[in-house]
């Protein structure tokens, strides 16, 4: 027999410090949620009073070798002994930016915070009018207060989106600089060799050969850039990121390639169109001028 204690109902323990999460639930809970059983069954209406359903963290926290091993184990709970009848997948009880944690359900009519609903209507507004009416007959002391699951969830990760959000601004703000700078770089080079350029271009010189010219030195920068760039990028990445995170994904070449490439490609048109209008202009125009 598993021995565990309560505390205050929010989780149980064991002698280990290993913490299990619990809520109270009745047996249409798993299917309104979604919750996919892998092994024994759902609660019964019959004996649901002695009933525990785990998810699979719990069996890999209390050593289970398999979902189907816990099956009929008796487990101690606020002075009641429960049997574990079912087994389901695991899930997030939080954000996913908590690790997955072990968890139980358990069967107890005495013990409901909370009546979930799956609503399907055409009209939300005349459907949640007649729930406060039949709520209010069930219970006239207590207001009627309801949620929309999407509503919580989206509450959940509202400092996460922000943060995304706030990170998302700052890179445009700065790509925005980064290219508004080097189109004034490349626009004061032009104006600056307007006279080489036009001398070049009467000796023979090709549009391709004086676009090239002015550009060398900016894909010089930006290769230097790059190569700075790539290494402290994943560097930090790894030392100040996924440390925090519990899950993540390798950072590889993909990754960092189609960042470069896409700042690449926004480089190369700014310079080309500046460069372009530069070495297809009259030469005779520039140097009369000169």
């Amino acid at each position: 027999m598993g021995m565990f204690t309560s505390d205050y109902g929010k989780y149980l323990k064991t002698n280990d410090s290993a913490v299990v999460y619990n809520i109270h639930i009745n047996e249409g809970y798993l299917d309104n949620l979604g919750h996919k059983i892998i092994a024994g069954q759902n609660f019964t209406p019959e004996i649901k009073e002695k009933q525990m359903i785990v998810n699979q963290q719990f069996i890999k926290t209390f050593g289970f070798k398999n979902p189907q091993e816990a099956l009929g184990e008796q487990i101690e709970f606020y002075d009641k002994i429960y049997e574990i009848s079912g087994v389901i997948e695991d899930f997030h009880y939080g954000t996913v930016d908590n690790p997955l944690e072990a968890f139980a359900f358990v069967a107890d009519n005495s013990r409901y915070d909370v009546i979930n609903v799956k609503l399907i209507s055409q009209n939300m507004t005349e459907t949640m009018r007649k729930l406060e009416d039949i709520w209010a007959a069930i219970d006239p002391v207590h207001p009627f207060d309801a949620s929309f699951y999407k509503e919580q969830i989206a509450s959940a990760y509202t400092e996460l989106s922000t943060t995304l959000k706030i990170f998302g601004l700052l890179a445009i703000v700065a790509v925005s600089i980064s290219i508004l700078g080097l189109l004034g770089l490349t626009t004061y080079q032009v104006e600056t060799r307007t006279k080489e350029l036009a001398i070049r271009k009467v000796l023979g010189a090709s549009v391709e050969n004086l676009m090239l010219l002015l550009s060398r030195s900016f894909i010089t920068l930006f290769v230097i850039s790059i190569i700075i760039a790539l290494p402290v990028s994943y560097y930090l990445f790894q030392v100040l990121i996924v440390p925090h995170t519990t899950y993540k994904i390798s950072i590889g070449f993909w990754e960092l390639g189609t960042g470069i490439f896409v700042i690449m490609v926004m480089a190369l048109m700014v310079i080309c169109s500046q460069t372009f209008k530069a070495a297809i202009a009259n030469p005779a125009e520039n140097l009369r001028d000169e």
